[in-house]
């Protein structure tokens, strides 16, 4: 298990079969190290080597859309109340990790929403679910607005597009979409927020800022960042307690299944049997 078999074995392919076991299947660098024939160590510094090498791929599947391409990704609010609205869904999530002994870490760590300690990430989305921002990793203590407010998602939206966006002759808002703990959130100048809360609920805290819409109606889809979220958390490998631990392979490891996700938004996969059902004697599926 020295360096000489790390070596001898070491190629891209054990590398990303290393990232598949972890992600996919969850598999411990402890169960990998046996497989192989190496030390856990080794195994652990394989996948970071792999999850490394594919942080320009993930960034490249990870961006803020062209106006015409986020317009695109909106298909779904056609028609409605929002038809001439470009709107970014944004929501929290946690994962949580085994509890730190230092005690400021602990503190930094454990999340009064959740009752354990953890770390936390907020994505962006489309209404069609396509992930355009992941933030960086904060501990649970931290709330789902103040996360989003220290990150650099505002400018990033400021940068991107301009204050007003007109395609095809048609002026359009833009909007960041939440549920009941974003009214106060940052946002760039001349957009809107819209929540899923009533005219009548009461906002926590201080009174909500200008260009804040409370609309219930909007619920269904602000949902579709829910969904992102959880196709995200299929991906075992991250809900490790004590892999997750680790922030930076944590942020890596986000950025990287956020990627993943769109490319199954963008390119679904098809089953076995719809292949079959479609083969021919020109088009053979491999069996």
């Amino acid at each position: 298990t020295g360096a000489t078999s790390h070596n001898a074995i070491r190629t891209p392919i054990v590398l990303f079969d290393v990232l598949v076991s972890v992600l996919f299947a969850g598999f411990s660098f402890k169960l990998l190290s046996h497989m192989y024939g190496v030390s856990a160590e080794t195994t652990k510094t394989w996948f970071d080597l792999a999850l490394t090498e594919l942080q320009g791929w993930a960034s490249d599947q990870v961006q803020l859309l062209s106006p015409e391409e986020w317009l695109s990704d909106s298909k779904k609010m056609k028609d409605g109340p929002y038809d001439d609205y470009l709107m970014y869904f944004v929501d929290g999530t946690v994962i949580e990790v085994r509890q730190p002994s230092d005690p400021a870490l602990y503190r930094d760590a454990f999340s009064p929403k959740h009752t354990f300690t953890a770390l936390c990430f907020f994505i962006m989305v489309t209404p069609r679910g396509r992930i355009v921002f992941v933030s960086d990793i904060d501990g649970g203590s931290i709330h789902d607005k103040t996360q989003f407010d220290k990150s650099d998602a505002v400018r990033a939206l400021t940068v991107k597009y301009p204050r007003d966006v007109t395609i095809d002759g048609k002026k359009y808002t833009c909007a960041l979409g939440g549920d009941k703990a974003y009214p106060n959130m940052n946002k760039p100048d001349g957009w809107w927020v819209v929540v899923t809360l009533s005219a009548s609920e009461t906002l926590a805290g201080n009174a909500a800022k200008d260009n804040v819409k409370l609309d219930p109606a909007v619920s269904p889809f602000r949902a579709v960042v829910e969904r992102s979220i959880r196709r995200m958390k299929r991906y075992v490998g991250m809900l490790d307690k004590q892999r997750a631990c680790d922030s930076a392979r944590s942020a890596k490891s986000a950025k990287l299944v956020a990627a993943l996700v769109n490319w199954e938004i963008e390119y679904k996969a098809v089953s076995y049997t719809h292949l079959r059902a479609h083969e021919t004697c020109a088009d053979l599926v491999c069996r």
